[in-house]
Parts: structure tokens; sequence; C-alpha cells
């Protein structure tokens, strides 16, 4: 057959259970510019979430879920804005990159504290966290804003929350664009 251009509509094996194959090993496969990638190869589900109003007076040494209740995108349809928390879709187990950013800070009583930390949370138990121990002049000197992002595997149905906490004193989430929960699911891996 000749170089050319094959043009279908779909393409299926004749039987509909044998495998389809693009491509020989050592060849590249390329998808254009503008054109979109669904299904199993694509990073979806993929969703971003942010925080729209602030949490006040949260108890020191208590983890508190942060109420990140609106969402930017949610490609897949799996970021829940009531439960604050993404849930694994039927067909989309599998390794994922999750990232979580917010504000915390002392109630406004400028009591001295020396840790905060950023969690989260795997089907309700500590996956992944970030804990910031230093003089309250230096956590401030962050403006407060923590982070914490790493990789996941997950099952259908696994569910993902982020948590925050200061400790020894009362606290808050501050409202700020920056305040995000993200994660997306890899693809290859």
């Amino acid at each position: 057959m000749a170089n050319g251009t094959l043009k279908v509509q779909n393409i299926e094996t004749s039987s509909g259970s044998d495998t389809i194959t693009l491509g020989q090993s050592g060849e590249t496969i390329t998808v254009p510019t503008g054109a979109s990638v669904t299904g199993l190869i694509s990073n979806r589900p993929a969703f971003s979430a942010k925080t729209s109003t602030s949490q006040r007076n949260l108890t020191s040494n208590a983890a508190t879920k942060i109420n990140y209740d609106t969402v930017e995108y949610n490609v897949g349809v799996t970021y829940d804005t009531t439960n604050k928390r993404f849930t694994v879709p039927t067909g989309y187990a599998g390794k994922y990159f999750f990232s979580a950013t917010a504000r915390l800070e002392d109630n406004g009583d400028n009591a001295a504290f020396s840790k905060i930390g950023i969690f989260i949370y795997k089907n309700g138990s500590n996956a992944l966290q970030r804990l910031l121990e230093m003089s309250t002049a230096e956590i401030q000197a962050y403006n407060n804003r923590i982070n914490v992002n790493g990789f996941l595997d997950l099952a259908v149905g696994d569910y993902i929350e982020v948590y925050g906490l200061i400790y020894n004193t009362a606290w808050d989430v501050e409202t700020e664009a920056t305040n995000k929960f993200q994660g997306y699911r890899l693809i290859g891996v």
C-alpha cells in the first residue's frame, strides 16, 4: 500500500475483542495540535477547586477539612463541592497527582505558634502531609501559605480531601486566589 492518509470515522476489530495496534515498536504516533484525546489515554479525570469563603475560629491542634467549594474545572465531574472531595470514577483507577495550597493563620490574637500543617487524606486517613515548624515570625513571613503535593495510587471509589491545622492557637483559613486543590490521573504509568 502506498503512503497516504487513511480517513475513517471509527476503527474496531471485526470481533470487537482483539487488540488494535497503531504503529510498531520504535515509531512515534503524533496527535496534531488542536486535536483532543479522550478515554483512558488522557489525563482524565482532572479538577481544580478553590475556596470562596473563609473558615473562622477553628480548633487548635485539630485537623479540619478545608472547604474548597468552587470548581474552576472538573473534567469527568469527579469533584464534589458539597462534600469537598474528589472521588475516583469507574474505569479510572491508577496513579494520580494532587496538589493543595491554603493560607492558614491565627484568628487575630497573634498568639505564638510554631507549626502549621496541610494534609491530603485518602479515604479518611492522612496520605500526604507538609508541616512547617518555625518561629511565628518566620511562618508569617511565608504569609502563612502552605502547600502539599504528591502521587497516590487509587482504586475506583477512593476519595481525596484536604485538611489543615495550626498548633497552639485557634485559627482560620483565609480566602484568597492561591487556595487551590487540584488533581489529575497520570497516563502511561
